[in-house]
């Protein structure tokens, strides 16, 4: 699902619902731009505000793709990723059901992924040192997103495809799987809200926007109900493609972002540390 659309990152695939890296900024903040004088005081402020909202995103993207291109496996496919995860991590998937349940406590990563790195070079003597592994450090702070100590599955899901390679078409495929919790081949409400919850976790770390437990429910609504053309409450495999490749995840959260901000309903907070991303090379 495109969350992500770099032009500056080489052979970056649109993915994970197209969380790829700087997507054009919104026309809604070129709408209230044209506004101009005729704003109140405190509409501009609200307009600066929703214009502060996209330039945030687009910089905290711009710097997740500065830290792509620095990992040692940016350009393996996300089910090759997955299992070398899986293999460094026994237990995490499981079997029978072709499903993923487990977590992964969150300073066990950091050596997973130096294992993962080992395993898909070849080269069984890596030693990643110095900038490398302060990279795979900092991708490792970012995977807990809600600072539990813990891993989840649907934190991997958000990540993972925004720091792989490969084929666009084939890393939904499989980020399909990973959502589908229950091995059903189609994505409920509740799957696809887990999904996103971690995602806009980390986007309103971002946009400097506090804690919004609602958010994950008002954009699953919004966005299912796109995803799901015969609107029979299921996202099935071919409705899940279909939306991915012609639309783009980002746009529509910046979309009700701004019109919460709009609405009264979020408000920009002072600039924090945006979990590890802030000095991305």
């Amino acid at each position: 699902l495109k969350l992500f659309c770099s032009e500056a990152a080489p052979k970056r695939p649109e993915t994970a619902m197209g969380l790829t890296a700087s997507t054009p900024g919104c026309s809604c903040y070129a709408d209230d731009k044209k506004k101009g004088s005729n704003l109140t005081k405190a509409e501009q402020t609200i307009v600066a505000q929703v214009q502060r909202l996209g330039n945030d995103l687009d910089m905290g993207m711009s710097n997740m793709a500065k830290l792509h291109r620095t990992l040692p496996f940016s350009e393996v496919p996300l089910a090759d990723l997955v299992e070398a995860i899986l293999k460094a991590k026994p237990g995490l998937a499981n079997p029978e059901k072709g499903t993923y349940a487990a977590s992964i406590k969150a300073d066990e990563m950091p050596e997973i992924f130096r294992q993962v790195s080992k395993k898909l070079s070849g080269d069984a003597e890596l030693k990643l040192e110095g900038k490398a592994d302060r990279q795979i450090e900092k991708l490792c702070k970012m995977l807990d997103v809600n600072g539990d100590g813990v891993v989840s599955v649907q934190e991997l899901a958000s990540m993972l495809p925004m720091i792989c390679g490969g084929e666009a078409v084939d890393n939904e495929r499989y980020l399909f799987k990973m959502i589908d919790q229950n091995g059903d081949k189609q994505l409920s409400k509740a799957e696809f809200a887990q999904y996103l919850t971690p995602v806009l976790s980390w986007l309103c770390v971002l946009a400097h926007l506090p804690k919004d437990d609602a958010l994950p429910i008002v954009v699953s609504e919004v966005v299912f109900s796109k995803m799901d053309a015969n609107q029979d409450g299921f996202i099935s495999p071919e409705e899940w493609l279909s939306w991915s490749s012609q639309f783009n995840l980002l746009k529509e959260v910046r979309d009700i972002l701004a019109n919460r901000i709009r609405e009264g309903k979020l408000e920009r907070m002072p600039s924090t540390p945006k979990m590890g991303l802030s000095d991305a090379p």
